[in-house]
């Protein structure tokens, strides 16, 4: 092990960043909560347990590089995030689909109401007029699927381009912004406005987002007993997390100049397309970018900057400050 850190952690030495307990304490919580709940409601949750060994084996590979490297290692702060991202993720899949089981009213009136009164958007009018111009159509489509590769690389790169205090910021506000959307895509369930439009006819769109209504009311109604992780889909509606993560990652990305601009530019793709490909209200897109706002804060304040490197604190130390004994 020593022989293989040593190389490494030279290429990518510490830049002082070392990982608080905020995202082993949200990755415990929703674990916890997720195994009461199942058994609280009798669902059964099939292939988590293989999951749940390999985010065992992803943290012992974090704990073993942070014995031998330290614990502000690139490679140390990398194999953290991304170990305790992944068994978030795990749970907190099953988690949605067993809180869209308790069967909250749905709330579909109302947001198809703040749409068209509030907001002014008609989905099915905007729906057509997209579907007339399938250039904007695909480069929409493209934007939404940005978010299968946004996340994991920011959690990667991040790390080691020195940057690991905002990796964490951003791991840490990821989770939150999913658990919050939870609560809420609980309390105020919606199907979506995908079936205002059944049965119309368009040319160039597909709706990937109709997957999800099958899955959704066979959980209210009961139907669904056992939960497969690999079966699982993007079951919530309000708010829309697409959204919440297209702010997220270029917040995350705010330091970096040469990524951040053109990021941004596919990250407001990436909200606006969470209406077309990710079946949305407009006001889940608002709700979704409303909570990553929030959550930012939320994130800086749990996640501090860290303090002045030892170097750098000796160096504005005023004279005869440092004692025998001092640490450095």
């Amino acid at each position: 092990m020593n022989a293989f850190l040593s190389p490494v952690s030279r290429v990518f030495p510490s830049d002082g960043s070392e990982i608080t307990p905020a995202m082993p304490v949200i990755t415990a919580f929703t674990a916890a909560v997720t195994v009461l709940l199942a058994a609280w409601m009798g669902y059964g949750l099939s292939d988590y347990e293989g999951h749940c060994i390999v985010g065992a084996y992803l943290l012992a590979a974090a704990f073993a590089v942070r014995r031998v490297a330290g614990p502000s290692c690139r490679i140390t702060v990398l194999l953290e995030c991304f170990a305790y991202l992944y068994v978030f993720v795990a749970a907190v899949r099953l988690l949605i689909y067993l809180t869209q089981a308790l069967a909250f009213p749905l709330c579909d009136e109302a947001f198809t109401l703040i749409d068209t009164q509030v907001l002014g958007l008609d989905f099915a009018a905007f729906m057509h007029w997209l579907d007339a111009r399938p250039l904007i159509a695909v480069m929409l489509a493209k934007a939404y699927m940005s978010f299968f590769w946004q996340n994991p690389l920011t959690v990667v790169l991040l790390p080691l381009l020195g940057r690991g205090r905002e990796a964490e910021r951003f791991v840490v506000g990821f989770m939150l912004t999913m658990l919050i959307v939870t609560f809420f895509s609980t309390v105020m369930p919606s199907i979506g406005p995908l079936p205002t439009i059944f049965g119309q006819h368009f040319e160039t769109l597909r709706f990937p987002g109709a997957q999800h209504i099958e899955h959704v009311n066979a959980l209210r109604s009961g139907a669904m007993r056992e939960i497969s992780l690999v079966n699982t889909l993007g079951i919530i509606s309000y708010p829309s997390f697409h959204a919440a993560c297209a702010l997220l990652c270029t917040w995350a990305w705010r330091s970096v100049r040469v990524v951040v601009v053109p990021l941004a530019v596919v990250n407001i793709a990436m909200a606006i397309s969470a209406i077309p490909e990710g079946a949305h209200y407009a006001i889940d897109v608002v709700a979704g970018l409303g909570i990553a706002a929030l959550v930012i804060g939320l994130a800086r304040v749990i996640v501090p900057e860290r303090g002045p490197r030892p170097a750098a604190a000796l160096e504005r130390a005023p004279a005869g400050a440092l004692t025998v004994g001092s640490s450095i």
